[in-house]
This record gives structure tokens, sequence and C-alpha cells, in this order.
């Protein structure tokens, strides 16, 4: 009898072990697999913020009568408008604010010593001024071949960036043009008083969501028309 029950137990220990081995060898596979397709998870993770922001624009012209793919398109089409605008507005800005500052960099360099020269009785030779603004134009030569030499390298970058976001944005269309397809999916393994729980959920979330990304628009909207009426009364 104790031989018996000896025997059970030890075969109980071998199943538990075996279970235990399995389970750590499928959440391995599963962290590897992961890991492998770690930048497609990040376009997935990605693409289901920008569709949870679209769906609340899409969803009030979807309950107007419009069709929910007409709808999607059109909302998207604005947001690529107003992000168009955006770059077109501001990159001009960047690059002429960046060619100014190196170009008067060098008469900065040489107030800023005369500053300390005036003000605190430092005795800085105009062969120094010279010698720091030639050191300051060689450097920044330097700083331009090397920016030239990573221009192949810069045009890989915005050519991944630009498949990164044409992927994004591939995915979070057909996510919302198809989410009511995908929404009876999904329930469809639910039973009656489950699914009405998580289209409550559902809907929840993304208004909130939609109400938070949204103010946040108007916010920074805002924030630029202040910001750009005050520096015009300051006449910078």
């Amino acid at each position: 009898m104790s031989s018996t029950a000896e025997e059970t137990n030890s075969r109980k220990f071998r199943r538990r072990v075996l279970t235990v081995v399995l389970i750590l060898l499928a959440v391995s596979a599963a962290l590897w697999l992961a890991y492998q397709i770690r930048g497609l998870l990040v376009m997935v993770f990605v693409a289901l913020a920008v569709a949870v922001a679209m769906e609340p624009p899409v969803h009030a012209l979807e309950k107007r009568g419009w069709r929910r793919g007409v709808a999607t398109g059109v909302v998207f089409l604005a947001a690529f408008a107003l992000v168009v605008l955006f770059i077109w507005t501001v990159a001009p800005l960047f690059i002429r604010q960046i060619s100014q500052l190196v170009r008067a960099l060098p008469g900065y360099v040489e107030s800023v010593l005369g500053f300390l020269e005036s003000t605190f009785g430092f005795d800085i030779a105009r062969s120094q001024i010279e010698s720091i603004r030639a050191d300051l134009t060689r450097y920044l030569s330097t700083a331009g071949g090397s920016l030239v030499g990573g221009i192949l390298g810069f045009t890989a970058g915005v050519f991944g960036m630009f498949v990164f976001v044409a992927t994004v944005a591939l995915f979070s269309f057909y996510m919302v043009a198809d989410l009511p397809k995908l929404q009876r999916t999904v329930l469809s393994f639910l039973n009656r008083e489950s699914q009405r729980r998580a289209l409550h959920i559902w809907d929840l979330a993304v208004e909130k969501m939609g109400l938070y990304l949204y103010s946040r628009l108007i916010l920074a909207a805002l924030s630029a028309v202040l910001a750009t009426t005050f520096l015009g009364f300051l006449d910078v």
C-alpha cells in the first residue's frame, strides 16, 4: 500500500514538474517571439492609440448618416492635412533660425568677450578673440562636413520613419473603418450581459480618450495663439 502511494506521488510530482517546464518553455517562446517582432508590436500599439484618437469624430459623422468608410477617410485626410500644414509652417522657420544662429555665433562670442573685458576687467587680446573666432569657424566647418557625410544615414532614417508612419496609418485606418466588425467578432465569444458591459466600457474609454486628446490639442492651439500674440506685442 505504501509503495503504491509513493508511486502515485512520484507520478504527480513528475507531472507537475513537466507542467512547470512546459509553461516556462511556452513563456520563453512567447517572449522570444515578441522580441523578434517588437517593431511590429510597436506599430500595432501606436496604430491602436491613433485609432482611439480618430474614433470620436468618425463616430460623430457616422451618427449623422455618413458611411463609416467615407467618414474614416475624411477624418484621416483632415488629420494628414493638419500634420503637413504644421510641418510646412515649422520646418522653414527652424532651418532659418539655425542658419541665422550659425552666421551670428562668432559675433555673439566677440560680444560676450567684449562684455567680460569691459565689465570685469578681463584683459583679452584681439589676437585671442580672432583665435577663438577661427576655432569656432573651424569647428562649424567640421560639424558641417560631418553632417554632409551623414546624409545617407539621415536619408535612411527618414525613409524608415516614412515606412513606420505609413504602416501605422494603414493599420489605424483599417482598425477604425472595420471597428464594428472587429467588435462583433470579439463580442461573439461572450454572453449577452458581458457583451453589453464590454460595449459600455469601450464606448466610455473611447469617449474619455478622445476628450483628453482633443482637449490637449485645443490647449496647444490656445497656447500658440497667446504666445504668438504676446511675443508679437513685444516685437520679438
